[in-house]
């Protein structure tokens, strides 16, 4: 054996060595999604009871060392944090650039925009992405800014011309309930905190369900604050902690300890917020192919605000007009059982000439072609509106016969009694919604609904037209289905006649199932003046 040989044999152990070192690099799984989990742990039973209980899980430290890219960790220096981390063996690759991204971001600090971007960078981005990476413990958490669309129809304004819009919030997965919000400014943290009191204006069970306060913060500049906002007693947050400074690196830890703690906060938020909530300040829109647009959003002043856009066309498919609305609104503005107009309602008409450029578009974009009424008081909606015992179908009937009572004294007509048209408080107290459909009585209407079908006297749709397509609502429920008390089954008969036999509304609210008090009653939601409800 010569020495070309050995080294070539050499160069064999040489080569098989260094393979299997590059294939233990290459096969290093990434457990980022594991270790993730585990950051995110425990679950909370139940939240906090009070500021200083939260703010000891708001800022505790995981089990473990929290995994940083090695020049990241070197820059700790003698830095006290520096005992919360570990540099990344290459186990967690995606966690650890998640964490160190969030270590090292460069500060802004000019305006209230580079105040956004640092709570971004050091708090809300980093929730979101560990949300991502957390499979099981995914939340699907939606983050939402204040675009601050100058061109909105919608504004949101409190009766002192305040904005009510939140700088920021977090909603559950649905979008439809609010976990946690804040407020940002350019450089004075008092007047973010500010900012959360007007914001919340009202506290109701509707918007916030159970929760004993809501979790927020304030930011001005490199500075943001936590704080709680309980129930009843909107106008004095309560600090969470003290004041957590980004530019610092003990600063920048907390926020990161905020941002991995405020992630089990939330999940037991959930908790405490039923799904029959309404969604404040969310923007709801819905499109009709006749060629107008609803919009709608529950304030936090706890009134709501219907905008129609395409007005010109939602007014020649229901052949209404805006006068007839706010006689409407008008004559029913003391009345029970029915929605009350706050502001409006007004229509801001299009320029003809814009019009006639914009005929071929299914729906106008014109912001100057909309109708708006802001509303008082709010209620839930839709499913989760509907009675489920008869305890529950007695008061929604003797709601809604107070709201077409009120209606038929001035000679108006709802025509569109539907569940999606109704609303009731978390005590079950029901009233009428959506006005913008109400007419003259006895009119021969010029559309035709397939609800109409039977409902109509020559040819008309009159206020025994309106008695008969509420009992269709209320005897098509499962409830009205089961076994009634003999007054229930008795008023379901009566609600169920034919519309040439139908009674009054003030012949039902006298009927023993309903037992309304007259002046004294209680039962209707939506009483004169009613503003904070649920």
């Amino acid at each position: 054996m010569g020495p070309d040989f050995f080294s070539q044999s050499m160069l064999r152990v040489i080569s098989t060595e260094s393979l299997l070192r590059l294939t233990a690099v290459v096969i290093v799984e990434d457990t980022s999604e594991m270790q993730c989990e585990a950051m995110l742990q425990p679950t909370l039973p139940a939240l906090p009871l009070s500021a200083d209980q939260l703010e000891a899980i708001l800022f505790a430290q995981p089990f473990h060392a929290m995994p940083v890219q090695q020049d990241v960790f070197q820059s700790f220096g003698s830095s006290p944090v520096k005992q919360m981390f570990v540099v990344d063996d290459g186990s967690a690759v995606t966690l650890a650039r998640i964490i160190s991204t969030q270590l090292t971001f460069r500060l802004l600090l000019g305006g209230e925009p580079d105040t956004a971007y640092n709570v971004n960078s050091s708090l809300i981005t980093p929730l979101f992405h560990l949300d991502n990476l957390a499979n099981n413990s995914c939340q699907g958490f939606l983050p939402v800014r204040d675009k601050g669309d100058p061109d909105s129809t919608m504004t949101l304004l409190s009766g002192k011309s305040a904005s009510l819009r939140p700088d920021g919030i977090i909603r559950s997965t649905d979008g439809r309930r609010l976990l946690m919000k804040w407020e940002e400014k350019a450089d004075v943290l008092a007047d973010a905190v500010e900012d959360l009191k007007v914001k919340t204006a009202q506290w109701s069970k509707l918007y916030y369900g159970q929760l004993p306060y809501l979790l927020t913060f304030a930011a001005a500049k490199t500075h943001i604050q936590f704080y709680i906002i309980e129930r009843g007693n909107v106008a004095q947050p309560k600090a969470v902690g003290p004041k957590i400074l980004l530019e610092t690196m003990s600063g920048r830890a907390k926020a990161l300890l905020a941002a991995v703690n405020l992630h089990r906060i939330l999940r037991t938020v959930e908790n405490y917020l039923p799904q029959e909530v309404l969604p404040v300040d969310k923007l709801q829109v819905s499109c009709n192919p006749q060629g107008y647009i609803r919009e709608l959003v529950f304030r936090s002043d706890l009134r709501v605000h219907k905008v129609i856009k395409g007005w010109s066309n939602f007014q020649a498919a229901w052949f209404t007009d805006i006068s007839l609305l706010a006689k409407v609104y008008k004559a029913t503005r003391e009345s029970a059982g029915i929605v009350h107009a706050i502001e409006g309602p007004v229509v801001h008409k299009s320029d003809p000439r814009s019009t006639r450029r914009k005929r071929s578009l299914s729906v106008s974009n014109d912001a100057d072609d909309h109708y708006s009424v802001v509303m008082q008081p709010v209620g839930l909606r839709g499913a989760d509106a509907i009675p489920e015992d008869e305890a529950q179908l007695a008061r929604a009937a003797h709601g809604f016969l107070h709201g077409l009572e009120a209606l038929h004294k001035a000679n108006f007509v709802h025509r569109d009694l539907r569940w999606a048209n109704v609303a009731c408080t978390t005590e079950r107290a029901y009233f009428l919604l959506d006005l913008e459909t109400c007419h003259w009585a006895d009119q021969t209407p010029q559309i035709h609904l397939h609800i109409w079908e039977g409902l109509l006297q020559d040819s008309k749709y009159t206020k025994a037209s309106d008695i008969c397509l509420l009992g269709r609502m209320l005897c098509g429920l499962h409830a009205m289905q089961q076994p009634l008390t003999p007054d229930g089954m008795a008023f379901k008969h009566l609600i169920s006649q034919p519309v040439g036999q139908a009674l009054t509304a003030a012949q039902l609210l006298s009927h023993c199932w309903i037992a309304c008090q007259g002046l004294d009653c209680r039962v209707a939601g939506a009483q004169p003046n009613e503003h904070h409800v649920g």
